[in-house]
Formats: structure tokens, sequence, C-alpha cells
């Protein structure tokens, strides 16, 4: 005998709900993937149907750029994590199947190239700027991450100066 029950809600339905209350969840909903997916073209193999099914669409491209610079990890521990954790696949737009792994390592990389192919960073800028307005508390302000300079430049004292010559 066959017994069929009927749920109120799939187990889809609690897992996005429960991830929309994470950190990672709150953060997804301040990215407008829809509109920075529609800048971008599909990739050929996505459009063909030939050769392997990608893991990714555009949205999960972008998805995995942000998380990359999130967990501030390399492209290897970025699989690994999203191979273990389901709030990033979800934050990715994919649900690995049980005992489904992604084994390409390099998959973040090949996504960073093509998007940077494709990429118009000012229409972008503008996307995100206006997508992120109700956060920004003080829009006046402009600020820079410092580990984007150059890391050999000093403030030049008197005596920096002076020992610089004597060198």
């Amino acid at each position: 005998m066959t017994h069929h029950t009927t749920l109120l809600f799939s187990q889809e339905e609690i897992l996005h709900s429960r991830f929309l209350g994470t950190d990672l969840g709150r953060l997804y909903c301040t990215i407008p993937f829809e509109k920075l997916a529609s800048k971008i073209p599909v990739p050929p193999n996505k459009k063909s149907g030939k050769g392997c099914t990608p893991w990714f669409d555009v949205k999960g491209g972008i998805a995995l750029q942000f998380l990359k610079h999130y967990l501030r990890s390399s492209d290897a521990m970025l699989i690994k994590r999203i191979n273990t954790d389901w709030r990033m696949q979800l934050f990715c737009g994919i649900s690995l199947k049980a005992g489904e792994q992604i084994k390409d390592e390099d998959l973040p990389s090949r996504w960073r190239s093509y998007l940077g192919k494709y990429m118009d960073i000012q229409a972008l800028q503008i996307e995100l700027a206006n997508s992120w307005k109700p956060y920004i508390d003080f829009p006046q302000i402009g600020m820079q991450d410092a580990t984007c300079y150059e890391s050999y430049i000093e403030y030049p004292t008197n005596v920096k100066l002076l020992w610089r010559c004597c060198e």
C-alpha cells in the first residue's frame, strides 16, 4: 500500500525561508542579481546545449564572485564550502543532490574571466548604487580600502628622506 502525504510547505520553501534569515540571506537580498545578470550575455555552451551542463547560470557566476569576497577564500576553498554548505548553494542558485559535488576548483576563476570580458563596470556600479541607496547612511562620504594601494609607499618624514638620500 502506497502512502501519499501532501505537505503544506516543500523542503525547498522551508530552506529558502531559513536562508533569508541568515547573514548570507540578508546579503543575498541586497544584491540585484537579475539586473546584473541581464547585462551579461549567456555563455555559449548554455545556449547551444552542447557539452557538460554548467553548474551555474550568469546569476550564479556573479554570486560566486560575491561569495569569494565575502568569505575571503581561495577558489578551491570556495568550491569546498559550496559543496558542504546549503546556504552557499542557495546563494548561487543551485542545490546539490546527496553525494553530488563540484570537483572543478577552477570554476570561480573561469567565471571571473568570463564576467570580466563582458562586464560594463560603470553600468554595474550604477545598478549597485541604486540598489544599495537604502542601506547607505552617509552617501556623501567616500571611502577606499587601503589594501589596494602599494604597500611600499611610506609617509615621507625628514629623517626618512635624508636616509633615502644617503642610501
